[in-house]
């Protein structure tokens, strides 16, 4: 009987959860509220506040849910000795694919990137997101400088700037990705593709001394 409890109460919370995915996402932060998110799932408010404390709880479980391993990866190329740019390389193919393949990723990045409302409710996710934002850029930067240090640049090309282009081109790059209907996602992937590919040939070194 316990168990069975735990297995429905499991699923009530992952039924809500859907729902605030896609009520933020739909209507933005301001507009979505905890009853139209519990009534969306079909249950109580009830039910939901059991779960969840408020609206604001509700969003950092979404997000936290769809979260792409940005940070992680970037650690974990910091932690190894081989060239950077091809690892960075295929982490951006990998978290491309992930926006496109996962629901919750691509419905988590769209809520940051075009529903995302500052209202005072979501003072302390604001926060925490520039947290993580400053983390992964510092790991970036730190990378791209290593990578300028063993020959992997364009001559020329400073490391520092070139971690703000990439994250400048990768935000930009993936706020599109999510806004693109999902009906069209296969028609563009191969674009999405080669968009990866340019950007890491304008800074790589090795690109340049096969032209």
């Amino acid at each position: 009987m316990a168990r069975r409890k735990h297995h429905d109460a499991r699923l009530t919370r992952e039924a809500v959860l859907d729902s605030a995915e896609r009520c933020f996402r739909l209507q933005g932060g301001a507009h979505a509220s905890v009853e139209s998110i519990a009534a969306r799932a079909g249950w109580s408010r009830g039910a939901a506040t059991y779960h969840f404390r408020g609206k604001a709880d509700l969003l950092r479980a979404v997000l936290a849910r769809g979260q792409l391993p940005l940070t992680r990866d970037l650690t974990r190329i910091a932690r190894t000795s081989g060239p950077v740019i091809p690892a960075l390389r295929q982490c951006a193919h990998r978290w491309m694919h992930a926006l496109q393949s996962d629901p919750h990723a691509r419905n988590a990045f769209g809520i940051l990137a075009w529903a995302y409302d500052h209202a005072d409710d979501y003072a302390g996710i604001r926060r925490d997101t520039r947290v993580v934002a400053a983390r992964g850029l510092r790991r970036l930067r730190g990378l791209m400088q290593r990578a300028a240090a063993a020959g992997e640049l364009r001559e020329g090309l400073d490391g520092r700037e070139c971690a703000r282009l990439l994250a400048a081109w990768w935000l930009g790059a993936a706020a599109m990705a999510v806004s693109t209907p999902r009906g069209n996602e296969a028609a563009i992937r191969p674009c999405r593709s080669s968009a990866i590919e340019t950007i890491f040939t304008l800074i790589s070194a090795e690109a340049r001394a096969n032209q």
